[in-house]
């Protein structure tokens, strides 16, 4: 007698849209230029991005301590030099 398999295999079985792991689609996969330029390094694209956003979560938990050190105005003149920074990475 042959062993009862559960429905859910049995539909399986039938071609109930099943696609068996051999014939799935494989990944796409991304080709290389080597001789394209690369237009940002280890510095200008990992360190200077990680840097900025350690700077900026350092900034946003001491910023009651750095207004009342500096003022207003001079905060605000290092927030837009901060600001001024990141844009500049972020469109180079």
């Amino acid at each position: 007698m042959e062993p009862r398999m559960p429905s859910s295999l049995v539909h399986r079985r039938q071609g109930d849209g099943y696609v068996p792991l051999a014939q799935e689609a494989k990944a796409p996969t991304l080709a290389v230029n080597p001789s394209a330029p690369r237009k940002l390094g280890t510095f200008e694209g990992v360190f200077v991005p990680c840097v900025l956003s350690i700077f900026g979560v350092i900034l946003f938990q001491r910023l009651g301590w750095i207004v009342g050190q500096a003022g207003i105005g001079q905060f605000t003149i290092m927030l837009v030099v901060g600001y001024l920074v990141v844009v500049s990475t972020v469109l180079s």
